[in-house]
C-alpha cells in the first residue's frame, strides 16, 4: 500500500511529474508488492523446513532412548518436545502440537499426518509413513526410529560432502572478480611502473 501511495503523492506534490510517470511508478510498485511478499514467505518457510530437517536426527535418537527405556511413544514425543525446546525450537513446537492433539483425543496416525501437513518436510513424511505402518503391523517403533535416524544422518553427511565438492567451483567467480585483479596489480604493478618511468626518462 505504501509503495503505491508514494507515486500518487509525488504526482500532487512534486512539480513536473506527469501522469504517465505516475502510472509507470504505480504499476512497478504494485508489481513489487505482489512479488516480494510471496518470495519472502517462501524463504522463511524454506529456512524453517531446513531447521526442522536438521533437528530430526537428534529428535529420533532421543525418541529411541525413551521408547527403549519403556516409555510409550506418545509420552516420549512430549518428553522430546520439551528437551529440544532450546536446541531445535521449531521441531520442538511441532512435536508439542502432536502431543497436545493426541491428548485431545486425536489418534496418533492423524496427529503424525498433521505434523507432515504443517511442515511439508519430505523426511517427516517418510518417518510418519514408517511409524503408521509399524503401528498397523505391530512391529517395533524403536527400530523404525533408529533406522530413520541413521538414514537421515547418512543423507546429511552426503549433502555435506556434496557441498564440499562443489565449493571450489563456487569460489571461481569471486576469485576472478576480487582476488585475481588484486594479484595482477601486486605482481605486475612494479614492472609497469618501471616501464613507464623508463619511457619517461627517455
Amino acid at each position: 500500500m505504501a509503495l503505491v501511495s508514494l507515486p500518487l503523492l509525488a504526482f500532487f506534490f512534486v512539480p513536473k511529474t506527469t501522469f504517465f510517470q505516475v502510472l509507470i511508478a504505480v504499476g512497478g510498485a504494485a508489481l513489487m508488492g505482489l512479488m516480494i511478499p510471496p518470495f519472502v514467505l517462501l524463504r522463511l518457510v524454506s529456512r524453517r523446513q531446513e531447521r526442522i530437517r536438521r533437528g530430526l536426527p537428534d529428535a529420533l535418537d532421543l525418541l529411541v532412548v525413551c521408547v527403549e527405556a519403556g516409555i510409550s511413544l506418545d509420552a516420549a514425543i512430549l518428553r522430546v518436545a520439551k528437551d529440544l525446546t532450546l536446541v531445535h525450537p521449531d521441531l520442538a513446537s511441532e512435536l508439542l502440537v502432536v502431543s497436545r492433539k493426541m491428548n485431545a483425543g486425536m489418534t496418533r496416525e492423524e496427529a503424525l499426518r498433521g505434523l507432515w501437513d504443517r511442515t511439508g518436510v519430505e523426511e517427516v513424511r517418510s518417518l510418519v509413513a514408517s511409524l503408521v505402518q509399524s503401528e498397523k503391523w505391530g512391529s517395533s517403533s524403536s527400530r523404525v526410529l533408529r533406522v530413520s535416524a541413521e538414514t537421515l544422518r547418512r543423507k546429511r553427511r552426503q549433502a555435506a560432502e556434496k557441498r564440499a565438492a562443489t565449493a571450489p567451483l563456487k569460489m571461481i567467480v569471486p576469485m576472478a572478480i576480487f582476488i585475481f585483479p588484486a594479484l595482477f596489480v601486486v605482481i605486475l604493478g612494479p614492472a609497469i611502473l618501471q616501464i613507464i618511468s623508463g619511457f619517461g626518462g627517455e
